[in-house]
């Protein structure tokens, strides 16, 4: 399995002069990457930053929560959030 991610960099005057997109693939290796820095957490979890830049407010995230990982209540007001599970399960 192999996921494209396109984040575009900069603002539209900047990508008319040169600043081009960043493509980021997502792979079995990344996951296991991922998987490993989780592991190796006290908190079982590690998340990969997908936004293109600091002043991406956004919440793009790649998250891996090992069994264990527990996951405080919490509340987004604006904007919701989605979870797609890619390998595992949610109990």
């Amino acid at each position: 399995m192999h996921i494209l991610v396109r984040a575009t960099r900069g603002t539209l005057e900047e990508r008319n002069h040169g600043v081009t997109d960043i493509d980021m693939i997502i792979d079995k290796k990344a996951l296991d990457e991922l998987t490993e820095k989780a592991e190796a957490n006290p908190i079982l979890s590690c998340n990969l930053d997908l936004r293109n830049s600091a002043d991406d407010k956004s919440q793009k995230m790649l998250n891996a929560l090992e069994p264990g990982t527990i996951m405080l209540i919490h509340r987004h007001y604006v904007p919701s959030k989605t979870v797609v599970v890619l390998r595992g399960k949610i109990r």
